[in-house]
């Protein structure tokens, strides 16, 4: 890729630059918006930024190929699913663990699951350490009300 191709990329966004605004509200409190080209602050370790630049890279890359772009064979990524085995960036792991969690507590009210399920997987969720990720700070706390809502059954 030219200079004149990456120029026209910076100057018409795209992919690359959605990828990194949606990593950002994602894995930092911002509130739920960011505004670009602010002077806003977000402190990020080595490991996040190179999260963040692997997403905008990928992005970018399919912007590329989509104008036709030739920078050889197509990028094939292929990442591990969390330790939940439902995404796998961890702390979106917990989180949509936390949700089905919390079905499955309901399907216990109901009678459509047995509580020893529902305990196995409500243990083995509090052993994950939450971050400073705002979401999964929340699910935390879904998942402590669910877990005293076993412990008062008992």
């Amino acid at each position: 890729m030219d200079q004149n191709q990456l120029r026209e990329m910076l100057k018409n966004g795209g992919n690359w630059l959605g990828a990194a605004h949606k990593w950002l509200l994602w894995h930092k409190d911002t509130g739920g918006h960011l505004t670009w080209g602010s002077q806003d602050a977000v402190h990020m370790t080595v490991k996040e930024i190179e999260e963040l630049a692997l997403e905008v890279a990928i992005a970018a890359y399919g912007d590329v190929q989509s104008k036709r772009y030739v920078l050889g064979a197509p990028l094939k990524r292929e990442r591990k699913l969390g330790r939940f085995g439902h995404h796998p960036y961890p702390a979106v792991d917990f989180c949509v663990e936390v949700d089905a969690i919390e079905s499955l507590a309901e399907d216990v009210k109901v009678g459509l699951a047995t509580s020893e399920i529902l305990k196995e997987r409500v243990f083995r969720a509090m052993l994950f350490k939450v971050g400073g990720g705002r979401q999964a700070i929340e699910a935390k706390k879904v998942l402590r009300k669910v877990e005293d809502a076993i412990k008062a059954q008992v």
